[in-house]
């Protein structure tokens, strides 16, 4: 393996079932989202009596099958909605899960078979003054970090983009003014986040080394 490869190449051969997962995880955020928006209008059409004030599509709906009571009429639909946006939500949330695992595990795979070649055809020379304990560190537990980056990491940056992307339009089209107290505090979060990894990526550096010793 060249020092320094990236995860763009890295992950070659892979990259579909990641964009794949990504944009899986966007619909499940959408799904998921939309689900209690589906109760909100179900709370204001009951509290109001007014189907004016219910979703357009469910509306429609609901006219078309109607009976003595309209209002109850739409509860059940809204009842019927809200389950298949959850259902299809996770069937996607599924998805995300068997792309990405299928992914890490082959991207994984190949660097297993990658180091097995390398430390195949070294010279006997080299493991007479290698450290054995850090040579298994890498073979093993390095290669089994990154396979969990791979399998959560990855797709979690995406998640949380896809995340404020598909949320920060709902609470502004819900409330302008709670959108901004609930968004204030993001750039806060992002220092604290920053600070926080900078400091800690020492300390996993020296476990790494210190498991390397102590499997040696």
């Amino acid at each position: 393996m060249k020092e320094g490869t990236s995860l763009w190449a890295i992950a070659r051969g892979q990259r579909t079932k990641y964009l794949g997962a990504i944009f899986a995880m966007a619909l499940t955020n959408l799904l998921m989202f939309g689900a209690p928006l589906v109760g909100k209008y179900a709370i204001d059409v009951v509290h109001e009596r007014d189907l004016g004030l219910g979703a357009p599509p469910l509306v429609l709906v609901t006219e078309r099958l109607a009976g003595a009571d309209a209002y109850l009429a739409y509860l059940v639909v809204s009842a019927i909605a809200g389950i298949a946006l959850t259902a299809v939500g996770g069937f996607f949330l599924f998805l995300r899960g068997l792309w990405t695992a299928m992914a890490s595990e082959a991207i994984c795979r190949r660097l297993r078979e990658e180091l097995f070649r390398r430390l195949h055809h070294l010279r006997a020379e080299f493991f007479d003054g290698a450290d054995t304990g850090d040579l298994v560190q890498r073979c093993s537990s390095d290669v089994e970090t990154v396979r969990v980056f791979l399998s959560a990491d990855v797709v979690e940056v995406g998640r949380a983009s896809l995340l404020v992307l598909t949320v920060l339009p709902i609470l502004f089209w819900l409330h302008a003014d709670l959108a901004w107290l609930s968004i204030c505090l993001l750039p806060f979060l992002a220092v604290g986040a920053y600070a926080f990894f900078s400091k800690i990526k020492h300390v996993f550096e020296d476990t790494d080394r210190s498991e390397g010793v102590m499997t040696a």
